[in-house]
């Protein structure tokens, strides 16, 4: 397993966050031999961050796609923000919901 940092907002605005990960995602398949990591079966698992690692991990996943590099065989995706509308019956229902209410997500 494999843990990346990345820049952070708002001091490295978008993309840098994202292109970091892809990088990160990069180097991992190319040095996996050193770890003793089968290049042939990779994961990428992304939670949160405000939403927002779940949406780098599917980002880099079609990066990798696009870019014709060795495409991970899973990407999980923790509850990612998919979405900007908050008008919806989930997050009515879920207005006061503890860690990240509708205020908070807003």
């Amino acid at each position: 397993m494999i843990s990346l940092e990345y820049r952070h907002a708002p001091e490295h605005p978008f993309p840098a966050a994202h292109e970091d990960v892809l990088a990160g995602y990069e180097w991992a398949v190319e040095n996996s031999g050193q770890y003793n990591a089968d290049a042939d079966r990779l994961a990428l698992v992304g939670e949160s961050v405000g939403g927002n690692m779940g949406n780098m991990v599917v980002a880099t996943a079609m990066a990798a796609r696009n870019q014709q590099l060795t495409e991970p065989d899973h990407v999980v995706s923790v509850y990612p923000v998919a979405q900007s509308n908050f008008n919806t019956e989930s997050y009515e229902a879920n207005e006061a919901a503890l860690p990240l209410s509708l205020a908070m997500m807003a």
